[in-house]
């Protein structure tokens, strides 16, 4: 099963003689697959590209005025973060029970889900709470095996948390650019599933902090000063993101997006930067650090904030630096 990609764009006055051409390409894919509209009806303002795997998408949508006269891409950018329901179910056989989780397509990298099971026996209500590792590729799994006493009830299941477990630890991916996995995030639907559909269920509401996306990757880690013994002591991280629509507007406390790197407890900065705020599709930020811990080495987990021009936080991950 494959999912289509859809683009869409206000055409212009007066229509471009030539139609428009278009460019889309996956989060860490090295190069955008062009397609030339060319032909169509006059005025097309949308084009469906069948067949993909569910994936972070971003590229451009350029005028063709015939010839070499094209548009520039000011205002031409366009990006998605996608996002896949997990569903999660319960089997009874006798006194236990099974939560498994199951998904249409399975994710790169294994993902640790948390749930409760409610139940209850005559007038008294229990939960069995615990967690479970839906495998890395896997489109099923088991959660939790609950053992649960004799004349118990299901009543519902309900997931707590959804967690990625990347390569290198921490939860926040790194870029692998060879490979280029589809990278895309489960949502969950609890209390609104039935069977293997949803029902009123909808991706994840985005707060604008870009380290909650999907598409949100850690691309590099560039030394810039070394010890007496030549160990990494300083350096800069290189993350990006792709955004489908500049949050808040870019006004007010979204006028700019902080990101600060503190040592594992969160407490002791390591170093932050200040960026402008996000614009649709692919987004980038470079953030100094200069360890007051000693060595920087990719054995050290580190805590990412971002916050808004107000200096409230927006969202904190722990990560861990890519190979250098």
């Amino acid at each position: 099963m494959s999912q289509s990609l859809i683009i869409t764009w206000q055409a212009p006055v007066p229509l471009p003689a030539c139609n428009y051409i278009v460019a889309y390409r996956a989060k860490s894919a090295t190069s955008y697959t062009f397609v030339d509209t060319t032909g169509n009806t006059s005025g097309i303002n949308s084009l469906t590209v069948p067949g993909l795997l569910p994936a972070c998408y971003e590229g451009f949508v350029q005028s063709n005025c015939c010839g070499d006269n094209l548009s520039d891409l000011t205002h031409s950018y366009w990006g998605i973060n996608a996002w896949q329901p997990l569903y999660v179910n319960v089997s009874t056989s006798g006194n236990t029970w099974t939560a498994y989780g199951t998904t249409l397509y399975g994710n790169p990298y294994a993902t640790l889900v948390s749930g409760t099971i409610y139940y209850h026996i005559g007038g008294s209500n229990y939960t069995v709470s615990g967690s479970g590792t839906l495998p890395a590729n896997a489109t099923s799994g088991s959660l939790l095996i609950a053992n649960v006493p004799q004349g118990s009830v299901f009543d519902k299941v309900l997931v707590t948390a959804i967690s990625p477990i990347f390569d290198n630890g921490g939860t926040l991916q790194q870029r692998d650019a060879i490979n280029t996995p589809q990278y895309f995030g489960f949502y969950n639907t609890s209390g609104c599933t039935s069977g293997a559909t949803t029902s009123g269920c909808t991706a994840p509401v985005w707060n604008g902090s870009p380290v909650l996306l999907p598409s949100f990757t850690l691309d590099g880690f560039n030394v810039t000063s070394v010890d007496t013994m030549g160990n990494p002591t300083g350096g800069t991280i290189s993350v990006s993101w792709i955004q489908s629509a500049t949050f808040g507007g870019g006004s007010g406390i979204y006028s700019s997006i902080t990101f600060q790197v503190f040592d594992s407890t969160g407490t002791t900065l390591q170093g932050s930067v200040t960026v402008p705020y996000g614009v649709a599709g692919l987004n980038s930020a470079s953030i100094p650090i200069l360890s007051t811990l000693g060595t920087i080495t990719t054995g050290i987990q580190y805590l990412m904030k971002t916050l808004w021009a107000d200096t409230s936080v927006s969202a904190s991950q722990r990560f861990y630096l890519p190979t250098f």
